[in-house]
């Protein structure tokens, strides 16, 4: 079976599996590599040692590969080489067309400068050389969603044959170099020793460790007798963990890189310089950036490859060295012996989800800004006692619903969300709320687009407000890096379906009533917390449609002239583009507008509803509103909707991301609305569930992988 039919047959059972058991998921990392030794092998080694907490799979060969049909859209295929493997690239452009799973490649050394199907070949020198790239890699590098430049060098070279646009530079993940360790030892037994400590191979400088052992060897320079040792060959293999022990025992005086060819990165180098010994170097490739200037104990010999082979330099500089550790024999005794490694943020982001990572995010952010919409009704309120039943929210109307249904709906997580029980989902704790935040800013998730339920007339309390308790907790203390704006939801409670109440509670678009409610608001705007753009709050109107244009326009005006006499710089207002109008007014798509469209299968609303514009979008899962119309039963009216496979979400959301990829986007419409946070009366949460655990906000998060990319 070749790869392209299984990868269609799981898909088609993966599908199945997972619209029908709403199974919980989670991230797995398939790492593509079959190198065993060198920097590649310690690569690999160190994120499968440190990432112990997500699920790895190492694969290195096409049968796996094919083997392991179970891919996801929020797993991740990391690629470092296809070197002995016999995996082809379009096998992974298969994989990511079929199933979603993201694509990353990270960069090692130059083995994809070439345009045959032999990965094998030596491909140490192809930078220097005028290549054609095959049509297969590049369609492999376009459709991944990052490639990481481990170097400067690196970036420079591929960029002469690959689109940068999803390129990052991050070097790997290694030990902190140090550039103030210094160490001379004492010279004993009149020997200066000298060490190549990298593999031994024409890359590698072979040939130039060759001229220097030829000629200095047991030679007599100035009194010394000069001993230059080659790892593997006339001393013994070190190993990793024991060399600074290593360099030690033999008392080295000095190492040499002498590389032919410029190298993408070190590790060898990260050591060396920790070393504090001097170090006799070819300045190419990566080193040009990677070994500071003026640093007299780093000796350079070649400027450039051509140079490699001027032995009289050679020797000038390897003499150059051999005077240096003379005159400060015994000298300098700083070392840097630290072995813990720096994990960089690109890899934690990739790897980990309980953290946050400040300066990915905020790469993230500067190209798109996911809200979360956020519902504050989880609280008792007499408007809900009066119109329901006591203590009536969406939660109590969940647990009912679920006690009675075989096809069970998404509850709030317990232990992520730290809860006894699901009726403590009372969004006027403020421990809660600070979880939420927490969770939704380790997940990608810029701010809440919190809806805001403001009403003229209010026959059952005469509030204005309802659900203020929650909302306000979000303005009680400065939150860090998280924001906060109000969409209007205007719509009235009397009169509809939707709603039970008895009572007036309506708006009525008047200047005095709108005065009313934008004073209410500026109390908010003055926040630090609440999000505003160049000095101007953003405000949403939810359904305008209910409003005439002259309203709208009065409404738009007064926010204007308010928001100027408190000190800021105008207003942002933003209507839902419900009605395809509002030509003079930011506008911005929500879904799903199941008032409005004809069917309830997910797969055919993106193709006939989704569409890329210029406004402000929304991105939604799921949606059924069975528990919130279960009581009083109105399941009549209930909307539900199918073929929402995890397929099909990615599909969406990619869908929509691809307008935030526009370089010219205002900074408005950077705003992403994720429908919802926590909608649990309709089956559209993201927030950690039950059921689905993490799958959406990984879902997310992994399609926001291109966004990270300088």
């Amino acid at each position: 079976m070749d790869l392209e039919n299984a990868t269609t047959m799981s898909l088609r059972k993966k599908n199945l599996e997972i619209t029908k058991t709403g199974n919980k998921i989670e991230k797995t990392i398939y790492i593509i590599s079959n190198i065993l030794s060198g920097g590649s092998k310690k690569y690999i080694d160190d994120l499968i040692n440190n990432y112990k907490n997500t699920q790895i799979v190492l694969i290195n060969n096409r049968e796996d590969l094919i083997k392991n049909q179970s891919y996801l859209p929020i797993d991740i295929i990391l690629i470092q080489q296809l070197t002995y493997t016999n995996i082809f690239p379009e096998d992974l452009v298969n994989i990511n067309m079929n199933f979603g799973t993201k694509l990353v490649i990270s960069l090692h050394e130059f083995c994809w400068f070439c345009n045959n199907v032999d990965y094998a070949i030596c491909y140490h020198d192809s930078y220097l050389k005028n290549i054609t790239i095959s049509k297969n890699i590049e369609d492999l590098f376009n459709n991944s969603s990052l490639i990481i430049c481990n170097s400067i060098f690196t970036k420079n070279e591929y960029s002469r044959y690959f689109s940068t646009k999803n390129m990052i530079l991050e070097e790997n993940c290694d030990i902190a170099v140090d550039y103030t360790t210094k160490r001379i030892p004492l010279i004993k037994d009149n020997t200066i020793n000298i060490a190549n400590l990298q593999e031994f191979s024409e890359y590698k400088g072979e040939e130039n460790i060759k001229l220097l052992i030829n000629k200095y060897n047991n030679y007599n320079y100035k009194n010394y007798k000069i001993n230059i040792l080659v790892h593997g060959i006339n001393m013994p293999n070190h190993e990793e963990s024991n060399w600074n022990e290593f360099i030690t025992r033999y008392n080295f005086h000095g190492l040499i890189h002498l590389n032919k060819y410029g190298e993408s990165y070190s590790y060898a180098l990260s050591k060396s310089i920790n070393s504090g010994l001097p170090i006799l170097y070819n300045n190419i490739g990566s080193f040009k950036t990677r070994i500071p200037k003026n640093i007299e104990h780093f000796i350079k010999v070649a400027d450039n490859e051509k140079e490699f082979y001027d032995s009289e330099l050679l020797f000038k500089k390897f003499e150059k060295m051999l005077d240096y550790i003379i005159d400060n024999n015994g000298l300098f005794n700083k070392c840097n012996s630290n072995k813990d490694i720096i994990y960089k943020e690109t890899y934690n982001f990739l790897f980990e989800d309980n953290f946050i990572f400040t300066k990915v995010h905020n790469k993230i952010f500067d190209k798109v800004k996911p809200f979360a919409i956020y519902f504050p009704q989880f609280h008792q309120i007499k408007e809900n006692d009066t119109n329901y039943y006591e203590k009536m929210t969406d939660i109590t109307n969940l647990i009912h619903f679920n006690k009675d249904s075989i096809n069970k709906l998404d509850e709030p997580s317990l232990q992520e969300l730290g809860l006894q029980h699901i009726i403590n989902y009372d969004l006027t704790d403020k421990k809660l709320i600070n979880r939420q935040i927490e969770i939704a800013k380790k997940n990608c998730i810029y701010g809440f687009a919190t809806y805001y339920y403001w009403f003229s007339t209010n026959s059952l309390t005469n509030k204005h407000d309802i659900m203020e308790k929650c909302y306000n907790l979000f303005f009680e203390d400065q939150l860090e890096n998280f924001k906060i704006f109000f969409i209007w939801a205007n719509e009235d409670w009397s009169n509809n379906v939707s709603f039970n109440t008895r009572d007036q509670i309506l708006n009525e678009y008047t200047s005095t009533n709108f005065i009313k409610n934008i004073d209410n608001l500026i109390t908010y705007f003055k926040h630090d917390n609440y999000y505003k753009i160049d000095n101007k709050p953003v405000f949403y109107i939810h359904h305008p449609f209910f409003m005439s244009d002259d309203e709208l326009v009065l409404f738009n005006n007064l926010l204007e002239t308010k928001c100027i006499e408190n000190g800021f710089d105008g207003s942002l207002l933003v209507v839902n583009d419900f009605m395809d109008s509002y030509k003079n007014f930011n506008k911005y798509n929500f879904h799903p507008n199941y008032k409005k469209t004809t069917t309830t299968d997910y797969n055919k609303y993106i193709d006939d509803y989704v569409n890329i514009d210029n406004n402000t979008n929304t991105v939604f899962f799921d949606f059924n509103n069975s528990a919130r119309l279960c009581i009083p039963n109105k399941l009549r009216f209930s909307t539900v909707y199918q073929n929402n496979s995890i397929y099909n979400q990615d599909k969406y959301i990619k869908k929509i991301l691809e307008q935030y990829k526009n370089p010219h986007i205002t900074e408005l419409n950077k705003i992403l609305l994720i429908n919802a946070w926590n909608e649990w009366g309709e089956n559209m949460s993201i927030e950690p569930g039950e059921i689905n655990g993490y799958k959406y906000l990984q879902l997310l998060k992994s399609n926001l992988l291109s966004f990270i990319a300088d």
